[in-house]
């Protein structure tokens, strides 16, 4: 019987158990059970396992090779990262410096930062797999290794999910006994590994990343003649004298440029889409100035060239006149509007002695039997590669995507699919389930309304993940006006702000909130802006702030929380809905807001305007002078009366008379 065959048999009897009613508590599931399997011992999954462990909730991680963080082993193919390891900030806050570290990944342990592994600025490769593999050691975490992971299937065990998931919330709220402990969750998760050991687990929490090379299906290479990213010879004498084509135009293609610049002949390189730099689009994972070396020796006339093409139905095949790969198609080669062949002015007309592949990676969907399957974000476009999420990770009942692979949520707008983004991104995950399945609340904190000025300034000065999650995590600070109280939380998908109660725990009870997001100017970031035009600082000042165009503070004011119905009608380009009020703080060189006239005091007049209250701050002795001549003082000053022992007995005066 081959595994295939034994994984379906255990599948069937335990799917036939749940049907004729037998309690999950009264039989075994089939294989080694855990309430939590993360696929994969990357970054994202080492990080989950990290907030697992640390919750003390049963978990295991599954890794299909011997080492922690094995796809860095490999890749990048020519071991330069382009993740910055930024080590000095000039600043000693951790928070703060950690906006500027690309690579670590968050724990208590301050001797567990990659900037201690690294000197260089775009460190090695191998720097990376020695630190995912302390980090998996340091703390111990629950990973078997050498276990391949194959025919995933679920089981879900009551008829109501069978109706859209968006429908689970309410279902659990109508029937919270059913959901009173992890024996009695709604699915199973079944799947066998290389060895035909079956596994179950309640929640599958996918963490693999792109695990297959990119290969449009419609392109041929009948002869077997492509090279390609993962499999390239990197001996650049190979390469000597040579004519190369390579298909693709992002960072791997430009590396791969970049590495056999000195020794080819011609280069080429073509895609279906412009160049994107990444410093014209303010996104991580457009074309990095590390890499693209290459534009020069296209700009500059030295037997480069950058071509725009579509590669659907591409054939390449051996040339029929001289010994070299040509191109036969139906392309339309967007540059002199002919096609690739055919024609005596055809870029491509000499053929190639060398074609490398490009084209990046997607999703190994192949490793979910169809029940289990999740969709593809999107029919066509970048999005296929990726599985379809909603804003809470979830792709299907009780699978939660991480990491890179959860990264459609900002695809081409954040950092959701890097280190420096998925760590908060996966951090916030973490939280969600806390809450969905063991009743812990998001952490938060509450202080005196009086504070809020100050401890505003002092969190968008030195939080790292909405600084690096722009636009997709926020501050959420709910605003108590009769008990004169605040409550923050940190770091929530903005997305989720019509589910706030029921992800978090935490009721409204008539308090309005503020969101805090950090945000470029709408027009500010695109392929072929003029992000070093003169004129860019439209917003570094207060009364122009509005047209700010680098990073910035944008403060939400809502009297009630957004409505399922505000969220689905957003704007394309905004992060909200249409709020009570608004304000954005100047942008600023430094990306210090806290200067006090053009930052400081535009946030109290703010606060004022939506708390109708006096929010400026009196010295001890105006409080004094004030509570003398006055009934009610200032709310600045009741802190300073309070804390004297003085408040109480003004206002006794004051009523006696």
């Amino acid at each position: 019987m081959t595994s295939g065959d034994l994984h379906k048999v255990y599948c069937f009897l335990w799917f036939f158990y749940i049907a004729i009613g037998v309690s999950l508590q009264d039989i075994n599931a089939p294989g080694p059970y855990h309430q939590y399997c993360i696929i994969g011992a990357g970054p994202a999954g080492i990080q989950m396992a990290y907030f697992l462990q640390k919750a003390n909730r049963d978990y295991i991680v599954y890794e299909q090779n011997s080492i922690s963080g094995s796809f860095f082993v490999k890749y990048p193919r020519h071991r330069t990262l382009i993740s910055i390891n930024k080590r000095f900030t000039g600043q000693t806050n951790k928070e703060f410096n950690l906006r500027h570290d690309w690579n670590s990944l968050i724990s208590d342990d301050e001797n567990l930062l990659f900037t201690k592994y690294s000197k260089k600025f775009f460190p090695d490769a191998d720097d990376m797999v020695t630190y995912l593999n302390d980090f998996s050691q340091r703390f111990n975490l629950n990973i078997q290794y050498n276990t391949t992971v194959q025919n995933i299937s679920a089981y879900f065990l009551h008829k109501d999910f069978n109706m859209k998931f968006d429908s689970n919330i309410k279902y659990r709220k109508e029937h919270p006994d059913y959901f009173s402990n992890d024996t009695n969750l709604s699915y199973r998760y079944i799947f066998s590994d290389q060895n035909d050991v079956i596994y179950t687990c309640g929640l599958l929490l996918v963490a693999t990343g792109w695990s297959r090379p990119n290969i449009p299906t419609e392109m041929k290479d009948e002869d077997d003649l492509l090279m390609s990213y993962e499999n390239m010879n990197l001996d650049t004498d190979i390469y000597e004298g040579k004519t190369v084509l390579i298909l693709g135009k992002g960072n791997s293609a430009f590396e791969t440029a970049d590495h056999i610049m000195g020794v080819a002949g011609v280069i080429h390189m073509i895609s279906s889409s412009r160049v994107a730099l990444a410093w014209q689009t303010h996104y991580v994972g457009d074309l990095r100035a590390v890499n693209n070396g290459f534009l020069d020796t296209y700009q500059l006339k030295s037997l480069s060239g950058i071509m725009e093409g579509d590669l659907r139905n591409t054939v390449f095949t051996k040339c029929l006149y001289h010994n070299r790969i040509c191109i036969e198609n139906e392309v339309q080669n967007r540059t002199n509007r002919n096609r690739f062949s055919g024609y005596d002015t055809s870029a491509v007309r000499d053929g190639y002695d060398i074609v490398i592949s490009c084209l990046g990676f997607t999703f190994d969907f192949d490793m979910f039997e169809q029940r289990a399957k999740p969709n593809p974000a999107a029919t066509g476009g970048g999005l296929t590669k990726f599985p379809a999420i909603d804003a809470r990770y979830i792709s299907i009942p009780g699978m939660y995507i991480l990491g890179p692979l959860a990264h459609s949520l900002d695809y081409k707008k954040s950092a959701g699919g890097f280190i420096h983004g998925f760590r908060y991104t996966t951090r916030a995950l973490s939280r969600l389930l806390e809450f969905e399945f063991h009743s812990v609340v998001w952490p938060s904190i509450t202080s005196n309304l009086n504070h809020l000025e100050n401890h505003i300034v002092k969190r968008i000065n030195e939080m790292s993940g909405p600084y690096q999650m722009f636009g997709v995590l926020g501050e959420v600070i709910l605003i108590d006006t009769i008990n004169s109280e605040f409550t923050h939380f940190e770091e929530f998908p903005v997305k989720l702000m019509d589910q706030f109660e029921e992800t978090t725990g935490h009721l409204l009870r008539n308090r309005s909130l503020i969101v805090v997001t950090l945000e470029y100017g709408a027009n500010f970031s695109h392929p072929g802006a003029d992000t070093m035009d003169i004129g860019r600082a439209r917003g570094a000042h207060a009364h122009i702030a509005d047209n700010a165009n680098f990073l910035h503070p944008v403060f939400y004011y809502y009297k009630n929380l957004p409505t399922s119905l505000d969220m689905e009608t957003i704007n394309e380009k905004a992060i909200l809905p249409i709020p009570d009020d608004v304000m954005m703080l100047a942008e600023e060189f430094l990306t210090e807001w806290n200067t006090p006239n053009t930052h400081i005091l535009q946030l109290r007049r703010w606060l004022e305007k939506i708390t109708n209250s006096n929010r400026r701050h009196y010295s001890s002795t105006s409080c004094f002078e004030m509570s003398l001549h006055s009934i009610k003082p200032p709310s600045g000053c009741k802190s300073y009366l309070n804390d004297e022992g003085f408040w109480f007995d003004v206002m006794a005066v004051n009523l006696d008379m």
